[in-house]
């Protein structure tokens, strides 16, 4: 009989347990990407994670290394949003299907401003940027609530790198949650596998074609 009654406890906590809402803070800009997930008064970062004690380097490094890993990222950051978009887009699509109207975005904010050291180059991923978020926000807007948005889009004939700026703020209840990553975890781990080894050939390509030119 005691059995029955905790095994009947632990069934009742588990079942109030999934309808607890979950919170997912995504922020990515020139700092990089931050994701943090909340429930009630707690916090936890999932991304990044902070470096251990021994692990800690407090020497300033390089100059020249800063330079290389600010190109790095500027190159990256000109053919990855669009490469990514795409590559992810039916991942997208069928996360969407399985939890329409589900998932609440509660805030959605995004700022991107094209730039390259080329005048016609900035022009045409100025163009891209339209053409990704008119291809993306239309899917997000016909399977989530989403209560606060903002896009914004602008070029700068100025500069000589873009600059993305990205905040979001999405709600899921605990049980959703766990079916959702059950299912789709697999899926993003392989497809995002497959951007990784693609973007590094095309840096590969990229990197030889300049050496080639100099």
């Amino acid at each position: 009989m005691k059995a029955l009654v905790i095994l009947g406890v632990i069934v009742l906590a588990l079942v109030l347990l999934s309808f607890v809402r979950l919170g997912a803070l995504v922020e990515y800009g020139e700092h990089g990407l931050s994701v943090r997930v909340k429930t009630g008064p707690f916090k936890l970062t999932v991304y990044p994670r902070k470096p251990k004690k021994n692990e800690t380097d407090t020497s300033k490094p390089p100059k020249k290394k800063q330079s290389a890993a600010q190109q790095k990222r500027s190159s990256a950051l000109k053919c990855g949003p669009l490469a990514m978009v795409k590559k992810f887009l039916p991942l997208i699509a069928e996360a969407a299907g399985r939890f329409k109207r589900k998932i609440r975005i509660n805030v959605f904010h995004l700022d991107f401003t094209a730039a390259a050291s080329d005048p016609a180059k900035a022009a045409m991923a100025f163009g891209g940027a339209n053409a990704v978020i008119g291809m993306l926000w239309p899917l997000i807007e016909q399977n989530f609530q989403v209560k606060e948005r903002r896009l914004r889009t602008a070029v700068d004939f100025n500069a000589t790198a873009p600059s993305v700026s990205i905040f979001a703020q999405a709600t899921l209840t605990l049980g959703r949650a766990i079916t959702l990553g059950l299912r789709l975890t697999i899926r993003f781990l392989k497809l995002f596998m497959e951007y990784r080894t693609e973007t590094k050939q095309t840096e590969k390509q990229t990197s030889s074609t300049q050496k080639e030119a100099v």
